[in-house]
């Protein structure tokens, strides 16, 4: 059989033209829960469930997942009143997520669970927590828990035969429709730039819970892209990578695109115009998604 002669044209190009290297499939690695129960009325079973459900969206629609297999507590008392993705390994080479729910609803597990989990596949300890601009990663981890709440809620929406299921799906996606009704919305990446350069000094020291509005604005501003196309979560593992100790948000950004593979500068790109601070002519973030809370 002949050969067509776009397949002809096709190979005759691809002889010439540079390979494009192909980035490495995400690989879920084991997350377990290590106690008997995350709480009082969540058992292993279900907590394992739903910490799993978030790792297989990130790893199936976003291509990103931690090195490292993860151990998952409620441990309030030894790790404070906050969820936080510890720095130092345990024994066995799994990395710690402390969280520390307040209700059995599954909503808070995937919100806070999600939260940390992005700090690690963005491996937050090789930027010390003072740079100032970690802000822009607490942003994308706070984005990581809308993504997560939106996408799980659209799978148990689905569930039809399990009623309790539908509802907690609804909440989840209420949780993040919410944020785009009550938080300010940006008409263009110019407004959102102008917005945050009032916030930076909040943003370069945040200390108090107050402090952390910026941050769910950022996110839910930012969410647009993520929703629109996953393969962004696919630039995160890189965020810090070559990072000053302190520069502007432009030199983050740039830094930030050089330090990811060629086929992926351009969703660092996209991100930047989208901020309002933009790194190529050539590249416009044009996003107008908005989640449907239905």
């Amino acid at each position: 059989m002949r050969k067509s002669h776009t397949v002809i044209i096709a190979a005759a190009l691809a002889a010439i033209l540079p390979a494009t290297a192909e980035i490495p499939k995400a690989v879920l690695k084991s997350i377990k829960i290590d106690q008997e129960e995350l709480r009082e009325g969540v058992g292993r079973e279900f907590a394992e469930m739903v910490c799993n459900a978030v790792g297989k969206y990130f790893a199936e629609e976003g291509n990103v997942a931690p090195e490292n297999d993860m151990l998952v507590y409620q441990n309030p008392d030894y790790y404070g009143p906050w969820p936080i993705a510890m720095a130092e390994p345990a024994p066995g080479g799994e990395r710690i997520i402390a969280i520390n729910t307040y209700s059995p609803a599954p909503y808070e597990i995937v919100y806070q669970f999600s939260h940390e989990y992005c700090h690690m596949f963005a491996k937050h300890w090789t930027l010390s927590y003072g740079h100032q601009n970690m802000w822009l990663q607490e942003s994308i981890c706070e984005l990581a828990s809308l993504w997560a709440l939106y996408k799980i809620g659209d799978e148990w929406i689905a569930d039809v035969e399990n009623e309790k299921r539908v509802e907690d799906g609804k909440g989840m996606k209420s949780i993040v429709a919410n944020r785009f009704t009550v938080l300010p919305q940006f008409e263009t990446p110019e407004k959102f730039r102008e917005w945050l350069e009032t916030k930076l000094p909040i943003l370069y020291k945040w200390s108090k819970p107050e402090d952390f509005m910026p941050n769910r604005i950022i996110a839910t501003h930012l969410l647009k892209l993520f929703l629109t196309d996953p393969k962004f979560w696919q630039i995160v593992p890189y965020i810090n990578v070559g990072q000053k100790e302190a520069c502007e948000i432009s030199e983050h950004l740039a830094i930030w695109r050089d330090a990811v593979p060629e086929e992926l500068r351009k969703y660092v790109e996209k991100m930047a115009d989208w901020m309002g601070y933009p790194l190529s002519e050539t590249v416009t973030a044009t996003v107008t998604a908005t989640p449907d809370p239905q």
